[in-house]
């Protein structure tokens, strides 16, 4: 235990003793060449044997070398050794110790002396001095039984022995492992000897530098020879220390050298998060050609970029960014990290992406430094020396980028092969993906026919990228048009080529092969989008030789840039600008709120007025919730994304809601068209029981079971889809589409027997009516539209050149329905007018309007009283007015031709069934004749 303590003293002491010679730089070192393998360091600092062990053992670069102390097995390394210290002046030492040992002395049984690669060494040999190894140097080591080798001056430098406590100069030996290139540096901050004598002046300075340990990465700025420079450490408040020192060079001049960094204060990156991570790396300062070990450990940090929030994200830009711009080219191990990280990024949330680009322009950037990047790339040197043209290519799974060396001179045209979509990667050659689709683009060779000479000669390299996603561009482009081929890019230098002679062919495949409908041949426009891009068609168009049955399409375009196939999800036509797609936002979000303060207004005259609820009214009543549901939950879903990061699956919640409520919009509307049916086409009054549990059952429960199917299918057809929480593709097709469709396609039949029954009825009115019916009709028409929903018709005319207009009017009628059932049903009825009037009116000058209302409410108790009170403009103010008129005069109708039947009036406010036709009758007459009276 004694023995432990007082040999762990002696180490600490050794290790403050030896790392104050190296700061002091009072000794040298000199290099002894022997051949191309081995080599030998003399440094004059002097330490104990084995503390001289321990340092030449530090001395190793990686698996390059091997490194121990000096083994002298032939007379000539050693005579080459002492010929150079005998040289040097400063080497010029009585004792240098060597790399053999001896564990024991007995001057009985002798003694056995081996070098440190455990290689035996004669006493008799001819590298022992005279009478030598004798040793009588144990005598002065105070008992200790171990000798060591040491090179005697005072013998020539032969061999001798010593005690292994002695301080004294040392040799190490170094063997290069490396057969053909040159072994690294050692790690020696000791200058040359042989010009330690020499004056440093100011102009010596160590170059500014990156360093890496497991405290992180540190940027050292530009020193001072001789100077000591503190800098903050990476994920604490202390300070990392480093000094730049003098040394002699191999060449024997005197530069300024960097020491070891002391990061002993710093805490280690391990214990630091990953955004504070990023955020380091953001904010260093890569000098020109140092950019690797920040590329390489930006791969570590992104591989898990599924779980990146949008200040993570905006940091990874930062710092590829700064990567690219710290040199003027980019070498190709730190392009494939870039590259790979910019790859690994497509994995993040996409609602993060979008987030992150409205704030920080993620996304646009991104497609920049991709472009940049293949701009930058260095060539591959194993061309070097060929018939081929310097070139390099760098794959991910995802994207692929090829840079090559033409002259312009002598173009031929030149095409750029991406295999298929599934198979996006460097290693597979276009010769063998025989028989697999394939994308390409292809130069035409008077590319540059519109350049003269001068710019021709500028021409240098032609660059190409390949995209298997446009996961970036759709977080940048809002539009509903959804890209569904790779993304193909081609530019030479930095030259912008326009307007060529001959289009530029693309072949892009399909990566989906259920896609179908209209498609565009568009290029991505940085112009447009104030600077962050957009899909554009200018200048390309779709070639007839392209068929839309097959797996690829044929494009023909007139300038370079990123190209891509679009399909239009929700509708046929072109995309729209930045600028409409806003607006209609704006049109959209106004419209929504305006329809449920209406909405909500509706619902407090319908149930709050009215004391008895007639089944249209309770049918209303279902549709205005529904309806003010599903465009509350559309607001919602439109600001939802921004809370997607930090509420996991709230956009997946929205997106359930507003399914479920825009189906049971459209099934409440369906039912609202068999009532309007089985009232005015059928008249004579079908009795089915349980009428309003059944209509719920139907309301609320169908779009409970779509949901629920939608959801056990796969959970994640609904979310951020299309810049919204909405539905995937498919599920849009299948679960909201396809029902929207047989539900508008029901209510437009039934519109058109409405409509056709009214025109028929009209023909057989009197000619007091006649005057009031053209009017009530176009009235009529309008509120039944507006009721039955028809007005989403307008998303099947936005195609073509009158795609924009369509899109203005499905966003104004779609968005303000809510606002037209109010009018329709509320503000253009008198006595819901009066009632309300009662509301907010409780002054004297109100009376008239009170009194109207008490009138008004001792109708509504008699439906028939109610007509007969309700004057020409009344009777026709609104579309239920209409229908009881026509009802009316359909009841003369049947009252001519006798049929005898069940009739259930459509103007009453209560379901009253008459059993009798002597009911049915005279209840007729009294109607009739009180609607006469009023039309004279």
């Amino acid at each position: 235990m004694i023995f432990r303590a007082s040999l762990s003293l002696r180490v600490v002491f050794l290790l403050k003793y030896f790392s104050a010679t190296i700061v002091n730089g009072n000794h040298c070192q000199e290099t002894i060449q022997w051949n191309k393998k081995t080599t030998f360091v003399a440094i004059t600092d002097p330490i104990s044997w084995d503390d001289a062990y321990r340092f030449c053992m530090k001395l190793s670069s990686g698996f390059a070398t091997k490194t121990y102390l000096a083994t002298l097995e032939s007379m000539a390394v050693l005579e080459l050794i002492a010929d150079r210290l005998r040289e040097v002046e400063a080497l010029n030492h009585d004792n240098y110790w060597v790399g053999c040992s001896c564990d024991f002395w007995n001057d009985t049984n002798g003694h056995h002396y081996v070098w440190v690669n455990e290689t035996a060494i004669k006493n008799n040999s001819d590298l022992w001095a005279k009478h030598q190894p004798d040793g009588k140097g144990r005598k002065n080591c105070r008992g200790c039984d171990m000798l060591c080798c040491q090179m005697w001056e005072g013998k020539h430098y032969l061999l001798d022995d010593n005690c292994c406590y002695y301080s004294q100069p040392f040799i190490c030996q170094v063997d290069c492992l490396i057969t053909q290139n040159e072994c690294p540096p050692l790690n020696i901050s000791y200058p040359r000897c042989d010009c330690t004598d020499q004056l440093p002046t100011n102009q010596l300075h160590c170059d500014a530098e990156l360093t890496e340990d497991d405290k992180g990465i540190i940027f050292w700025p530009s020193t001072l020879a001789n100077r000591t420079i503190d800098v903050k450490c990476p994920y604490n408040d202390k300070m990392a220390r480093r000094h730049c020192s003098l040394i002699c060079t191999k060449d024997v001049e005197l530069q300024a050298s960097w020491e070891r960094e002391d990061t002993s204060a710093c805490m280690s990156q391990n214990e630091a998060s990953r955004e504070d991570r990023l955020s380091h790396l953001a904010d260093l300062t890569i000098p020109p050609g140092q950019a690797e070990m920040v590329s390489r450990e930006l791969v570590n940090l992104t591989t898990d970029a599924d779980t990146f929030d949008e200040t993570e994200l905006a940091l990874t830009v930062d710092i590829i960014e700064n990567v690219l711009e710290s040199g003027n080219s980019t070498e190709i191990n730190v392009a494939e990290d870039v590259l790979l990280s910019a790859d690994n990024l497509l994995s993040v949330d996409f609602g993060v992406l979008v987030a992150s680009q409205e704030n920080d322009n993620t996304s646009s950037r991104l497609i920049r430094t991709v472009d940049v990047l293949v701009l930058k790339v260095e060539y591959d040197n194993s061309t070097e020396g060929t018939n081929v043209s310097a070139s390099v290519t760098i794959g991910t799974p995802n994207i692929l980028i090829t840079a090559i060396s033409i002259n312009a001179t002598a173009f031929e045209g030149l095409t750029f092969v991406v295999p298929s979509v599934n198979q996006l990667h460097t290693s597979e050659e276009p010769s063998r993906l025989s028989g697999e689709m394939t994308s390409s683009i292809q130069l035409p060779s008077s590319l540059f026919y519109q350049l003269d000479q001068s710019e021709q000669q500028q021409v240098e390299r032609a660059q190409f990228v390949g995209h298997k996603l446009n996961t970036f561009f759709e977080a940048v482009d809002n539009s509903t048009l959804s890209g569904f081929s790779p993304v193909l890019a081609s530019s030479i230098g930095e030259m912008k080529l326009t307007n060529l002679s001959d289009p530029v062919i693309l072949h892009l495949s399909y990566q989906n092969q259920s896609y179908s409908g209209n498609i565009s041949c568009v290029f991505w426009d940085l112009r447009s989008n104030d600077g962050n891009g957009a899909w554009s068609d200018e200048g390309c168009s779709l070639s007839s030789e392209a068929h839309h049955g097959e797996l690829m399409a044929v494009c023909e375009c007139d300038h370079l840039t990123n190209f891509a196939l679009l399909f239009d999800v929700y509708r046929s036509g072109p995309p729209l600008d930045p600028a409409h797609q806003k607006a209609l936002s704006i049109i959209s979000i106004i419209g929504c709120i305006i329809s449920l303060l209406a909405l909500a207004a509706t619902l407090v005259s319908l149930i709050c007025y009215r004391k008895t609820h007639d089944k249209a009214t309770k049918i209303l009543i279902n549709l205005c919730f529904a309806l003010f549901m599903a465009l509350l939950f559309f607001l919602i879903g439109s600001f939802a994304i921004e809370y997607e990061s930090t509420l996991p699956g709230f956009c997946t919640s929205i997106a359930v809601l507003l399914h479920y409520f825009l189906l049971a919009v459209m099934m409440w509307m369906a039912l609202e068209a068999v009532h309007l049916y089985l009232m005015l086409v059928k008249v004579f009054e079908i009795y089915i029981s349980h009428f309003m549990i059944k209509f719920c059952l139907i309301g609320w429960g169908v779009p409970v079971l779509i949901v629920v199917i939608t959801l056990a299918v796969d959970i994640d057809n609904y979310g951020y889809h299309n810049t919204i929480c909405w539905l995937s593709d498919m599920a849009f097709y299948i679960a909201f589409l396809a029902p929207f469709c047989l539900v508008l396609l029901f209510n437009l039949i039934v519109f058109c027997l409405i409509i056709y029954q009214m025109c028929r009825l009209n023909s057989r009115t009197s000619t007091q009516h006649e005057k009031y019916s053209y009017v009530s009709r176009l009235r009529a028409a309008i509120a039944l539209m507006v009721l039955l929903g028809l007005t989403w018709i307008f998303a099947f005319f936005a195609i073509g050149q009158a795609s924009l207009l369509f899109n203005y009017l499905f966003a104004i009628f779609n968005s303000l329905q809510g606002l037209f059932i109010f009018v329709f049903h509320c503000a253009m009825k008198k006595d819901v007018r009066a009632w309300w009037k009662k509301i907010f009116c409780r002054c004297e000058g109100c009376k008239s309007g009170k009194e109207h209302e008490a009138t008004t409410s001792t109708n509504m108790s008699s439906p028939l009283k109610q007509n007969d009170a309700t004057d020409k403009d009344t009777i026709l103010d609104e579309s239920t007015s209409i229908v009881n008129t026509s009802s009316a005069i359909q009841q003369n109708e049947s009252e001519t031709t006798e049929k005898d039947a069940i009739f259930g009036s459509p103007i009453s406010s209560t379901d009253q069934h008459y059993q009798t036709n002597g009911e049915v009758m005279s209840t007729y007459k009294r109607h009739s004749n009180g609607t006469s009276d009023d039309l004279q």
